[in-house]
């Protein structure tokens, strides 16, 4: 895996993105993520797995779940939880995205995620 600019994600036209699903605090394996194209990691750092090509890609979001490691509390319902860096990150991506294309199509593997960041690349399209 080698560290890249988040800038690097925009050459894309059509981006998923996808949480791990992994609670906070546990450590992973970012290289058991090789199949997506690139992977945020929780520190808001961009690594590419080297099988990103043509205008579709996949990116890994570290995370997702706000629930901790041996979390004592039972709590009914998850929200989805990102750190503060992937959140620039993120924003970057996206900003970036909409100076180079408006027909750009983003999808994500959870339904608020995906609402936040299409709203956001439309509201910076113009």
């Amino acid at each position: 895996m080698n560290l890249v600019s988040p800038l690097a994600i925009a050459y894309h036209k059509n981006i998923t993105f996808n949480f791990s699903n992994t609670l906070r605090n546990q450590i992973v394996n970012l290289s058991s993520f090789s199949s997506s194209g690139y992977v945020i990691d929780v520190n808001g750092e961009v690594y590419s797995t080297g099988t990103a090509s043509g205008e579709t890609v996949t990116v890994t979001i570290i995370g997702g779940s706000d629930r901790f490691i041996n979390e004592k509390a039972y709590r009914l319902e998850s929200k989805f939880y990102m750190s503060e860096p992937q959140k620039v990150t993120l924003y970057k991506i996206i900003k970036e995205l909409s100076e180079k294309t408006d027909g750009a199509t983003i999808s994500s593997n959870n339904d608020k995620l995906e609402q936040a960041l299409t709203a956001l690349y439309r509201n910076n399209c113009g």
